[in-house]
Formats: structure tokens, C-alpha cells, sequence
């Protein structure tokens, strides 16, 4: 590759890598975004190295959604190899974005250990207290 065709497709992987995070940035609301995002960045940076040993990056956060409703959503960065071309070198050659809302299933789960913990509670008001005393030693 020519040294100006190498520095330009260089320059263009920092354009969408720059692009990208600053979307994070304006749109991430967790009070570690700046650690998600840099830690983030070292993963995209070592899978363009070719020294990551996995070509997937997961993540969980939370963004504000329309009428600024709180949405939990998962987001998994994939490096995308050259199809085999350059058996090689490990190098990912662009990446695929994949964010899915899941507000729902977050809230579900809240549900579900309120309900837990209100069942024991009524489960424990059931026991008089010195048989809930036995059974704890």
C-alpha cells in the first residue's frame, strides 16, 4: 500500500473511531462513561493492532431515551477480519455496531428480586422470633 493511500485509510479509521465515541459521550449517562469509553477505546485500538485476542467487545449502559425515559441497553463492538485474504496477520479491518434495548428485561429483573425479597419478608413475619433465631445459628 502506497505510504498516502496507507495514511488516508489510517485517517479514516480515526475519523469513524473519533465519530463513534463522541456519540458515546453525548449519549452515555453512567457515572463511569469515561471509563467505558476508555476502556472501549483500547479494545478497538488493540483489535486494529492485531494484538486483542478476541474480536468482540461487550458492554452494558444506559442512555436516555425518547422523553427522556432511562433505557438500559447492550452494546457489542465486532472486528471484522479481511475474509480470510491475509491468514496471517490478525488485523480487523472495520467493525460492526450492534446496540439492543434492554430496558425490558432490566425491569423485569428489578421485579423480580422486589418480589423475592418481599416474599421472604412475609415468610419471616410467618416464624415467631425465637424459631427464626434457631434456624439462623
Amino acid at each position: 500500500m502506497e505510504p498516502l493511500v496507507k495514511n488516508l485509510h489510517q485517517k479514516k479509521k480515526k475519523f469513524w473511531e473519533i465519530n463513534f465515541i463522541s456519540f458515546l459521550q453525548n449519549v452515555l449517562i453512567d457515572k463511569d462513561k469515561n471509563y467505558i469509553i476508555h476502556n472501549l477505546s483500547i479494545e478497538i485500538k488493540k483489535m486494529q493492532d492485531g494484538t486483542s485476542n478476541k474480536i468482540k467487545h461487550l458492554m452494558a449502559s444506559t442512555i436516555l431515551g425518547t422523553n427522556s425515559h432511562l433505557m438500559y441497553i447492550s452494546l457489542t463492538i465486532e472486528g471484522l477480519k479481511d475474509d480470510g485474504r491475509d491468514d496471517i496477520t490478525n488485523l480487523v479491518k472495520s467493525f460492526s455496531v450492534i446496540i439492543i434495548d434492554q430496558t425490558t428485561e432490566h425491569f423485569q429483573e428489578e421485579l423480580a428480586e422486589s418480589e423475592k425479597t418481599q416474599r421472604e419478608q412475609l415468610i419471616s413475619s410467618f416464624i415467631p422470633p425465637s424459631i427464626a433465631k434457631r434456624q439462623k445459628d
